[in-house]
């Protein structure tokens, strides 16, 4: 006889809204605050429906609980849907409402306007509600009188939303993130005390070593000053873990001068946001 002190966990998948049948397995990898969090879940061929599979936007919600009552674990859209018809598997992979963020490109500068109004302005684009703290600082005021981060937009287009807030959170000492369908814009929080977790209290242990990632990075970084009428360019090189090596950084290089320090700040190498 089956104690009646047996806990029974759930899993819900819901997709547009609608309860996803099938569910074999679904994962979430939460990230920090200045990434997406991602999901990956698989189920049954035979228990989707074609109108899921041919979905553009397809929203994702995973749900899991104990005994009674579900828990939202992460909602977004799906990124990829892998269809499996020999073994009758689909796996849909996804990203939360970040993704929205990281995907769109700046089209405008921001310079008279505060990062919290940049935050809900782009929160208000995307549909999501907007928990933002008020700030009160231009943003141009971050750059002051360095002219050469003036932008012409047409230098500005590698640089995404995600990018802006990201840099904007640093500058004011916030945290940026997106749960359910809520951004996020808030003073830091105190660092959490890490726990410690004993093998015994694990159900599994996975880890993995990305070799490409291991090798040596080479980032090579080039700049129009403006003011100077001039190009400049910077190299950075980070040694990978497979040669041993300290990392090193490369003196910046330009025609005749070394580039200005304030040719090298913000998120990307022309700032859409200064005045």
């Amino acid at each position: 006889m089956f104690s009646s002190s047996l806990r029974r966990p759930q899993l819900q998948v819901q997709a547009n809204s609608a309860v996803l049948g099938g569910v074999l397995e679904a994962s979430v990898s939460s990230n920090s605050h200045y990434a997406a969090d991602r999901f990956r879940l698989r189920a049954a061929l035979s228990s989707v429906g074609a109108d899921v599979l041919a979905t553009a936007n397809l929203r994702i919600e995973i749900l899991v609980g104990v005994d009674a009552g579900l828990q939202s674990l992460i909602v977004g859209l799906a990124d990829r849907i892998d269809i499996d018809p020999i073994q009758g598997i689909v796996e849909i992979e996804g990203r939360d409402f970040c993704a929205g963020l990281i995907e769109t490109r700046i089209q405008q500068t921001f310079s008279n306007q505060t990062s919290s109004e940049i935050a809900a302005g782009f929160a208000q684009g995307h549909g999501l509600l907007a928990d933002v703290a008020q700030t009160t600082t231009p943003v141009g005021r971050y750059y002051q009188s360095q002219h050469d981060q003036v932008a012409l937009d047409q230098f500005c287009r590698a640089t995404t939303q995600w990018d802006l807030l990201v840099f904007l959170a640093q500058h004011e000492g916030f945290d940026v993130w997106v749960s359910g369908s809520t951004l996020h814009f808030q003073p830091a929080a105190a660092a959490v005390v890490a726990q410690t977790v004993s093998p015994s209290e694990c159900t599994g242990f996975r880890m993995q070593r990305a070799l490409t990632l291991a090798s040596d990075i080479e980032v090579v970084v080039k700049s129009w000053n403006s003011r100077q009428q001039r190009a400049f360019m910077q190299v950075a090189r980070q040694s990978g873990h497979r040669s041993g090596a300290g990392r090193g950084r490369v003196p910046p290089r330009g025609v005749g001068a070394p580039a200005p320090a304030s040719g090298w700040a913000g998120p990307c190498v022309s700032s859409p946001w200064a005045g």
